[in-house]
């Protein structure tokens, strides 16, 4: 009966061994999802403003050089393409930015298991580097961070959403882009009516 004993338990401390790799494992996959989704995320970010950067100064080019009015039609293209790009960058950076941000709550979760966010050497006499004897693997920046939301579906939303962070400049930035395509239009619209007029006018004086 104790040898019975001793093979169940020997059984259950495999299994709580397996469980540990198994988490380890799942870390370093969590871990590098992460950093693909930020990277994937910068990649999008660069090849959009490349984009609109190209977009903006050829109209604004376009414009200066422009001399009669039908030479301003095939301008108005120019900010057409930079309101519909602007509008998709915006769409299609937040979904990498979500993938990243659910990426983080699923690291979270699997440090809470791993035990990295419990305080470390709760006993030690240590007084002059608490810091690196008692303190969690994980931060306490990141900790606080993740009290923002009661589930990770309510702390994606609560990044997603804020205007001060690394998303949000980037919104700010397409946004600007946006509003500078629809002013380019109607300045692009509006010099090619004037100098139609302009030219009209010449034809019956």
């Amino acid at each position: 009966m104790f040898a019975s004993f001793i093979d169940q338990f020997d059984y259950w401390l495999l299994l709580r061994t397996m469980e540990k790799e198994d988490l380890f494992t799942l870390y370093r996959l969590v871990i590098e999802q992460e950093e693909y989704f930020l990277t994937e995320h910068q990649k999008r970010i660069a090849f959009y403003v490349g984009l609109l950067s190209t977009l903006i100064v050829g109209t604004v080019a376009g414009i200066y050089y422009a001399k009669n009015w039908y030479h301003f039609v095939p301008l108005v293209v120019g900010p057409i393409l930079i309101v519909g790009i602007a509008s998709l960058a915006k769409r299609g950076t937040t979904r990498l930015y979500q993938r990243f941000l659910e990426t983080i709550t699923i690291l979270a979760k699997v440090e809470e298991d791993l035990g990295l966010t419990q305080e470390r050497n709760k006993d030690s006499k240590v007084s002059d580097i608490r810091w690196v004897t008692s303190e969690p693997f994980v931060t306490k920046r990141h900790m606080d961070s993740r009290a923002e939301g009661k589930t990770s579906k309510d702390w994606v939303d609560v990044h997603l959403t804020k205007k001060d962070n690394y998303h949000g400049v980037t919104m700010n930035l397409f946004g600007l882009a946006h509003l500078l395509g629809w002013l380019l239009f109607a300045f692009t619209v509006s010099i090619a009516f004037i100098k139609l007029l302009l030219a009209l006018s010449h034809l019956f004086l």
